[in-house]
């Protein structure tokens, strides 16, 4: 009877140790993460769940259950920042990381690894960029020139064609950002660049090697520049600017005292005369789908001035200041030959002071009803200190151009 008994008391205790062991096992994989699905961060209503990140950099919210106790995250394996106050049971607050994609192995490529003191667990998600085209180091380049493309989702790339020409060399950039190849022989009446990845393709709605359309001021056969005295020289002897398209304004000054506004002296300011910007048909688009641009040259080093780019409607301008960093600190600049800038209307203001005033709201009132306005190019010292630095610099071909 006791020998039963015993029997019965071990077979009991085996029992419940069994329990527990399942129970045991079983809340461990109850608390495992698990992901249900992802959103950007923001605001009501644009935070709806995605099934495509492409936006790096920004935050992200992943939701799901057992997500607190994070260890780690990471997006095609590259670790994500996070913020652990930002992470709860059910949500998690991370910044997506910026993903070299060209390094990335096809095992950990669209994976959002996600671990946890208690597990890891994987969730599946088109983590691509779409290839678009910010800006080009230079839009007039001459053959041999090293040409720079910058953008977004220049990875994967299966075809380069400049203005109808395929580049077959090119040297990409890791992280999708940017391409550099040495410019062939072009066409004359140039073309538009397209970049075809395995994700799509992108064309710029402008010609590169195209000086004609919107051109503005060519200081040759287009020439309304305003008046003379202290303003910028034509020219086309300078030995500094050895390559070039025939004349040019020489912008040349020494460096510029502490709040000093006088661009009509010393080389400092390129004017033009009342001019028509761009077609009537157009005053009405959209104020970003415009832009100015020009070609320049700096070959000496430039530092601590602003150069202004103005519309004398209502006196808008947008300011121009390679030398100044994020952080506001300062670095010498000049460029290896001609590079081409870019200014949108969008980026015109009604302040001489960088990052301060009011933007225009429309073409309009950039440039006034009839889209007729003088036109300068000019450089100011807004500053409490004398600048780092004077001024060489060469500008060629303003234009103005639809850029979307």
């Amino acid at each position: 009877m006791k020998k039963l008994l015993y029997q019965n008391i071990r077979q009991l205790f085996y029992l419940s140790f069994f329990l527990i062991a399942i129970q045991f096992t079983s809340c461990k994989k109850d608390q495992a993460p698990v992901i249900t699905g992802v959103r950007y961060y923001v605001e009501s209503p644009g935070d709806s769940i995605v099934n495509n990140l492409s936006k790096m950099g920004k935050y992200i919210v992943i939701e799901g259950s057992n997500l607190s106790n994070l260890v780690m995250v990471t997006f095609d394996g590259i670790p994500a920042s996070v913020n652990q106050s930002l992470v709860s049971d059910k949500y998690a607050v991370v910044s997506m990381p910026e993903i070299p994609f060209n390094k990335v192995s096809k095992e950990k490529k669209n994976v959002i690894q996600y671990t946890t003191t208690e597990g890891t667990t994987l969730y599946t998600i088109n983590i691509e960029v779409p290839p678009s085209i910010v800006g080009l180091s230079t839009e007039m380049p001459v053959p041999g020139d090293t040409v720079t493309i910058t953008g977004t989702g220049l990875y994967g790339i299966t075809e380069l064609n400049f203005a109808g020409v395929k580049i077959e060399k090119l040297s990409v950039d890791d992280y999708g950002k940017s391409i550099s190849f040495v410019c062939p022989v072009l066409p004359a009446e140039g073309g538009s660049v397209t970049i075809s990845t395995d994700r799509g393709s992108f064309t710029t709605p402008y010609k590169i090697g195209d000086i004609s359309t919107g051109l503005i001021c060519d200081f040759d056969t287009k020439n309304p520049v305003g008046w003379g005295g202290g303003g910028a020289i034509v020219t086309d002897n300078n030995v500094s600017f050895p390559k070039h398209w025939g004349k040019y304004g020489l912008m040349k000054h020494d460096a510029i005292a502490p709040w000093d506004w006088q661009a009509w002296n010393s080389g400092r300011i390129i004017i033009l005369d009342g001019l028509q910007w761009l077609p009537t048909e157009n005053l009405d688009d959209k104020l970003e789908s415009w832009a100015v641009k020009f070609e320049i040259n700096v070959p000496e080093p430039w530092n601590g001035f602003y150069l202004y780019v103005s519309a004398e409607h209502d006196n808008y301008k947008a300011i121009f200041a390679p030398w100044l960093k994020a952080d506001n600190s300062t670095v010498d600049v000049k460029t290896k030959g001609w590079i081409t800038v870019t200014v949108p209307f969008s980026a015109f203001t009604n302040s001489w002071e960088l990052g301060k005033g009011t933007a225009p709201t429309s073409i309009k009132q950039l440039l006034g009803d009839t889209g007729k306005s003088s036109f300068a190019i000019q450089t100011m010292n807004v500053g409490s200190k004398t600048s780092k630095t004077g001024f060489l610099a060469a500008i060629d071909n303003i234009r103005i151009v639809k850029i979307k």
